[in-house]
């Protein structure tokens, strides 16, 4: 019961705020966020653009991945999408018939889940990476992900990650379900390669703050403070 808890751990102010407005009485609670693998924080080179756009996650429609699919109608035709994720077939399903209705089957990839491992390199050989999420996403590690092997984020905002994504200082913002401002958001990063870099700069930044080692830091902080300064078993 969470209202029975001596003290709540949680991992953004979204679920703070959407806990309160259910009803919950918290009582003493702290935030204390995600982050993502040091590894991703090697550094890796800059790359020429080649519209090679990314999105890394479930293929859910709260995640916003037909937005990604239908922005690709708003760019040239060498641009392409690359789906990391899995998800339920029929939603694969869906978007493929997306894809295909808008004659756009040749320039979406589907690479299915992928291992963990192999993810730094499968964002460090995208021009940008869409975070496009149409819910209210508890957290969000894909933009910090991509931020850390020093791509572009094009993203809505939605849920926690707009706890630290912060517009033209490391990401682009778009509004909610609007697949053409992906792409335009997507062209300002072709023809602009001062706001890549800015970006980049900004985008590190930012990962470096948000650390597998730094959540365990925090949440042992968190939990000998309530435990009364004994170091929890």
């Amino acid at each position: 019961n969470i209202e029975a808890a001596a003290h709540c751990l949680l991992v953004s102010e979204t679920i703070r705020a959407h806990a309160r407005a259910a009803g919950y009485a918290l009582g003493d609670s702290s935030i204390v966020h995600p982050g993502i693998d040091p590894t991703y924080l090697e550094r890796r080179p800059d790359r020429s653009w080649t519209w090679s756009l990314l999105y890394a996650g479930r293929l859910d429609e709260r995640k916003g991945v037909s937005d990604a699919v239908l922005a690709l109608a708003g760019l040239p035709e060498e641009a392409t999408l690359t789906l990391a994720g899995a998800g339920d077939q029929r939603v694969s399903a869906r978007l493929r018939e997306l894809a295909t209705h808008r004659r756009l089957e040749n320039r979406v990839r589907e690479l299915g889940m992928r291992p963990r491992a192999e993810l730094p390199e499968i964002y460090a050989a995208a021009d940008v990476v869409l975070f496009p999420v149409r819910w209210e996403e508890p957290w969000g590690l894909v933009p910090l992900e991509a931020m850390a092997v020093g791509r572009p984020v094009i993203a809505t905002g939605r849920g926690g990650s707009g706890e630290y994504l912060r517009h033209e200082q490391n990401c682009l913002l778009v509004p909610v379900a609007d697949p053409m401002a992906i792409a335009h958001a997507a062209r300002r990063l072709a023809s602009e390669p001062e706001l890549r870099t800015r970006l980049r700069a900004g985008g590190l930044q930012t990962a470096r703050r948000y650390t597998e080692t730094g959540f365990n830091r925090a949440a042992m902080e968190a939990l000998t403070q309530v435990a009364g300064g004994r170091q929890p078993t």
